[in-house]
């Protein structure tokens, strides 16, 4: 639906954890420039953040999502996943 609204959208996941990564690093950049004294974060906190903001889907196989709410309710009796 998105590239209906807009045009020549896509979304794999790869552009998803670019996306993701592209927003943790915002994210924890402002935290460091306003907060830096206070929060205590150096490069190699926000080398973390990047990199789980771009590794985070990592392991996910197809339909992941499907499998969680449909297979693992199944398997682990009385599981509320």
């Amino acid at each position: 639906v998105a590239n209906m609204v807009f045009p020549g959208a896509v979304h794999s996941r790869f552009e998803h954890s670019l996306g993701v990564y592209w927003l943790a690093a915002q994210a924890v950049h402002t935290l460091h420039n306003r907060h830096c004294m206070e929060l205590d974060i150096d490069n190699f906190d926000m080398t973390t953040v990047k990199l789980a903001g771009l590794l985070h889907d990592v392991g996910h196989g197809p339909f992941s999502h499907l499998f969680e709410n449909e297979f693992l309710p199944r398997v682990l009796n009385g599981s509320k996943w």
